[in-house]
């Protein structure tokens, strides 16, 4: 999330008074400091740290977040902390 200067609190207060079952907030520093977004103490370069935003929301349980009246469904989910979002198949290839 990317979330406007001064509204931070109501944001974080809303999503955890009101998504708390269905969705784990945490603020940017706390997901770097667990290694979320790599190894723990490992520098965010500045082009990742902007795209990061100022929080991260996973969804709980298989979660997932998507517009019924529109008959949209999601075809690949991913962002969570469940053993299936995690095991991403990498592929790489030298030239």
């Amino acid at each position: 999330l990317h979330i406007r200067k001064g509204k931070e609190t109501i944001v974080a207060d809303y999503i955890r008074e009101n998504l708390a079952e269905q969705i784990l907030f945490l603020w940017k520093d706390k997901a770097i400091s667990l290694g979320l977004l790599g190894l723990p103490g490992e520098n965010i370069s500045d082009i990742n740290d902007e795209r990061i935003g100022d929080a991260i929301l996973l969804p709980k349980d298989g979660w997932v977040c998507f517009d019924e009246e529109e008959g949209k469904h999601p075809v690949g989910i991913h962002g969570g902390l469940s053993r299936e979002e995690m095991l991403i198949p990498f592929l790489a290839y030298r030239f």
